[in-house]
């Protein structure tokens, strides 16, 4: 069989394509539309409580194995940010993260303070979440635990 010009660009074409795609769908390398994340995870993003107007808004995905994604939602203004994390990848029961004395009395969540970032961790329908936030000011528990709130995810895995 002999492999013509045109069909070798094709076949150059077609793999450049593949390796595009497989970069925009399973790495965090590049930075697509926020409205991808209902399809990706389903995910109103119209509905997150967001408690800063924001200017930059990007979601990135990349793959944690077979049938696992991690999903950033980013959000930000020019002195501050704010990253909602989706992952289908469950930590350890003996993470640090998962600290005792990190767990707000009477919830579900988890808050710790690190280098001017303020990170909420909990647990939905299979998934792990985690918001970190980073400014000036620094937000309320409530408030975090408000834009918490705000997420609403599907019971089972798309």
């Amino acid at each position: 069989m002999k492999i013509t010009k045109n069909k070798f660009v094709k076949y150059i074409l077609t793999g450049i394509g593949l390796v595009v795609l497989y970069l925009a769908i399973y790495t965090p390398i590049i930075r697509m539309p926020l409205s991808w994340s209902e399809e990706l995870m389903n995910i109103k993003t119209s509905q997150l409580y967001i408690p800063f107007s924001y200017n930059k808004s990007y979601m990135t995905n990349e793959s944690c194995g077979r049938n696992c994604s991690i999903l950033r939602m980013h959000f930000m203004q020019r002195n501050q940010s704010l990253v909602i994390t989706i992952s289908d990848e469950v930590s350890w029961e003996d993470d640090p993260m998962w600290r005792r004395e990190y767990q707000l009395s009477g919830t579900h969540y988890y808050y710790r303070e690190e280098q001017n970032h303020q990170f909420l961790y909990w647990k939905d329908h299979l998934r792990e979440m985690q918001i970190d936030y980073q400014g000036i000011n620094a937000l309320s528990k409530e408030e975090l635990i408000k834009i918490a709130s705000s997420i609403h995810l599907p019971y089972s895995k798309k």
